[in-house]
């Protein structure tokens, strides 16, 4: 068997291919100013975005924009500090949820809030983007209503950054 030689053509096109495999089969850029690209393309649904702010609320203060927010995210260890709810969660699972409404994933394990010193928001009012003031819960009391989503947090999730 002998090899033809290859044009600078294929070459291109052999390098444009396999650039397209590799940023959506697995690896992931990560450079100051560039967007993150996920191995799954992961989306995620503005829902969490709006929950996010809810639980987090000095982001906004704190300048972060809804793109910050998405891209941290994106970012399966920072979702699960920011949301220890879904700690249980594997990176394929919030694959899924991560891409739909807030509301249409998984009950998230509410012990994690139940002796919450913070007001506890549930899915549906953090999906509405609802203020610390308006939580229904200000204090579990070592209950935390059956659809907890998180306890309003002062500050930044452990990871996130702009």
């Amino acid at each position: 068997m002998s090899l033809a030689p290859v044009s600078g053509t294929t070459r291109v096109v052999a390098s444009f291919l396999a650039f397209t495999a590799l940023t959506f089969t697995g690896c992931s850029r990560k450079h100051p100013g560039a967007p993150v690209v996920t191995s799954s393309g992961r989306l995620i649904d503005p829902s969490w975005i709006t929950a996010t702010e809810a639980c987090y609320p000095d982001l906004t203060k704190q300048g972060y924009t809804a793109e910050d927010i998405r891209r941290n995210l994106a970012n399966l260890d920072d979702f699960h500090h920011a949301f220890p709810v879904y700690a249980a969660q594997n990176h394929k699972d919030l694959d899924d949820i991560l891409g739909k409404p807030l509301q249409t994933g998984p009950d998230p394990d509410i012990t994690q809030l139940a002796h919450s010193p913070y007001p506890v928001l549930t899915r549906g009012q953090a999906a509405a983007g609802t203020t610390p003031q308006m939580a229904v819960v200000q204090s579990t009391n070592g209950i935390a209503p059956p659809d907890a989503f998180c306890a309003i947090q002062p500050g930044t999730p452990q990871g996130f950054s702009k």
